[in-house]
């Protein structure tokens, strides 16, 4: 979302007394508008910036449609488009924002935020070679314009140009490095692209800035799990459940890289969370359930989960078998986990993780032990080194 607010409201208290405004090399005379045009872009930036879209749309169509807005310079015509176009996008009316935005590069070309207002809207139009043309200008006239960065970061991913994605979340984060989401961003952008040991990084950095949220744990936990360091990933998802007790999530990828690492074996004695997904797991590793009551429970998702829930389930499956012994079947149903295509997925980077591992001949060491010992003895010894998937 382009911000023309704060442009705005700086050229409007201008407008109000007629000063002297830089444009571009060159200075213009704001005339004095008249009452009923201060009033309307007045009101139609302060219903904007209250959130109250509808009004702000009604206001600024009035502004535009004034008779004497032809003699404000083309710039402030430009950018009110501009806050006219943010309010109709807001409110669901993509195609007649792009209209404003088309306005709003006429009248002023140079303006980097139309540009960007533009690509973000073909963005979610579905035009994306349209959209990376669009924002490509407005870096090109602001190279320290972060949002286009980001945005743009966004389309490229989304057309799988992970490569081109991540470098310009990497200008992104070097624009504002004490932003917490980009480094969320291009944390899971590294997981998409297997850079696990940057991912852990990202993480970090956000779990730094954000000391509350279980986030940044299970995703350090996750890139620590898939980097085969599972004791900095148990770690992580016991940080993670100390946050939330409740979180079922964490507390299966913690019963999984404890038995990984072999800390202890999973616990019979815990209780799961019920039918909830991903709880059921729990109950596998406890031998509670067994392979076929899993499936059938995360089947229940229904088509819009069903699809992804059976991937989750043939990975979380695929750990279970290593834990006990069973590479062989353990590879099968990893790749059962890849049929889901959705690379930003957890099963699927942990598939092609533990695939990546697999294939590259590690070895393969028998866990069984770790099953058969209780939690307490278990918990005692001294993790041996992971050379596993």
């Amino acid at each position: 979302m382009t911000n023309w607010l704060p442009l705005l409201l700086a050229l409007f208290l201008t407008l109000l007394a007629g000063p002297a405004l830089a444009v571009g090399q060159q200075e213009a005379r704001l005339p004095p508008a008249s009452d009923e045009l201060r009033a309307e872009v007045r009101k139609g930036l302060e219903a904007a910036r209250a959130g109250d879209d509808e009004e702000a749309l009604e206001h600024l169509t009035r502004a535009l449609d004034a008779r004497d807005l032809r003699d404000l310079p083309q710039p402030v015509r430009a950018r009110l488009h501009g806050a006219r176009a943010g309010a109709l996008q807001r409110l669901g009316r993509d195609d007649k924002a792009l209209l404003d935005f088309h306005r709003a590069i006429r009248l002023d070309a140079t303006d980097p935020e139309g540009w960007y207002g533009r690509g973000a809207i073909r963005a979610a139009l579905g035009e994306s070679e349209k959209a990376l043309e669009d924002l490509a200008e407005a870096i090109r006239l602001n190279p320290r314009f972060g949002r286009a960065y980001r945005t743009r970061a966004r389309l490229l991913a989304d057309l799988s140009r992970f490569g081109e994605a991540r470098l310009d979340l990497d200008q992104a984060v070097a624009l504002d490095p004490d932003d917490a989401a980009l480094h969320r961003e291009r944390g899971l952008l590294r997981l998409v692209m297997a850079d696990y040991a940057g991912a852990v990084d990202d993480f970090t950095e956000q779990a730094r800035r954000d000391r509350r949220s279980l986030e940044p744990l299970l995703n350090r936990g996750r890139a620590y799990f898939y980097l085969g360091d599972f004791t900095a990933a148990a770690a992580d998802f016991s940080a993670a459940l100390e946050r939330d007790p409740e979180a079922a999530t964490a507390e299966v990828w913690l019963r999984l890289a404890e038995a990984r690492a072999g800390l202890a074996a999973p616990d019979k004695t815990v209780t799961s969370a019920g039918d909830a997904w991903p709880a059921p797991v729990l109950d596998l590793l406890a031998g509670r359930i067994g392979e076929d009551r899993l499936l059938a429970l995360a089947e229940e998702g229904g088509r819009a989960g069903g699809a992804a829930r059976f991937a989750e389930a043939q990975y979380f499956l695929g750990q279970w078998d290593l834990i006990a012994g069973r590479p062989d079947q353990a590879e099968r149903r990893f790749r059962l986990a890849l049929q889901n295509e959705r690379q930003d997925a957890a099963a699927h980077q942990g598939a092609r993780a533990a695939l990546g591992r697999l294939n590259a001949g590690q070895s393969r060491p028998d866990l069984r032990a770790y099953l058969k010992a209780t939690p307490e003895s278990a918990a005692g010894r001294s993790a041996p080194p992971s050379t596993s998937p």
